[in-house]
């Protein structure tokens, strides 16, 4: 696990780069409010037998950096009791620290797609499309970030991974274009710029390849392979897609 301070136009915030186990990869980034939060919870959590396993699942660990204000050594005493000592107990502190990362619902990314369809000449946004979508774009975010893009599980149906909160949402649209109603409150501006432009990335990646083109890529991926058994109901594991594209 490696640790690394930065500083941005916002301040500086802690950036956590597991790179140890299967369990323990991608980034964590938390703002100083966050951090505080973090570190409450740490203390609370914190006894000899999760630090124990925490330390045995850590293969790699990097001495933290010093930064004005002692935002590592904080961390540090929380998660290891000692300030001055390397940085260890990922389990504990990507799962608590993941919990709070989750920015948006599988809906609002999903009406994102479909507003943006429509600015777009030809695009074709049916129901099934938004629910491929969704499923890369959780994937590359996992990948990416080490945390979901939105907490609603993905399932594993016939036709590939779908997001049934979203499913139900624009199902009365049949096979046809979903389009978003005049009454719908969605504004682009809901969604914040570096996620946005992660969004754009998505879209641009499988813009050229038709809905079922992606339905049948699904069908070729572990995630849905390894799940899929007949049934509309199961959740294909966040794990699973995480470790999965972050071998693509």
């Amino acid at each position: 696990m490696i640790v690394t301070i930065e500083d941005e136009a916002g301040g500086p915030f802690i950036l956590i780069n597991t790179v140890s186990t299967d369990s323990c990869k991608g980034e964590v980034r938390l703002d100083l409010e966050e951090l505080e939060e973090v570190v409450e919870v740490a203390k609370m959590l914190i006894n000899q037998e999760t630090l124990k396993e925490a330390q045995a699942s850590s293969r790699e660990v990097a001495e933290p950096a010093p930064v004005a204000g002692g935002l590592v050594a904080r961390v540090a005493y929380a998660i290891t009791g000692d300030s001055d000592g390397p940085i260890t107990g990922c389990k504990l502190f990507t799962k608590t620290a993941g919990g709070s990362m989750v920015k948006y619902s599988a809906l609002a990314i999903g009406k994102w797609f479909v507003a943006y369809a429509e600015t777009e000449e030809d695009a074709d946004t049916s129901n099934l499309r938004v629910q491929k979508l969704l499923y890369y774009a959780q994937g590359h975010y996992l990948a990416r970030k080490g945390v979901p893009l939105f907490d609603e599980a993905i399932q594993a149906w016939s036709h590939g991974p779908v997001v049934p909160e979203v499913y139900h949402v624009f199902k009365r649209f049949g096979s046809n274009p979903v389009k978003l109603d005049k009454s719908d409150d969605f504004n682009f501006s809901d969604i914040d710029e570096e996620t946005t432009q992660f969004l754009l990335e998505v879209w641009s990646a499988y813009a050229p390849y038709s809905t079922w083109a992606l339905r049948n890529m699904t069908h070729k991926e572990q995630p849905w392979k390894n799940t899929f058994n007949g049934s509309l109901n199961v959740p294909i594991s966040i794990e699973e897609i995480g470790k999965y594209f972050a071998s693509v």
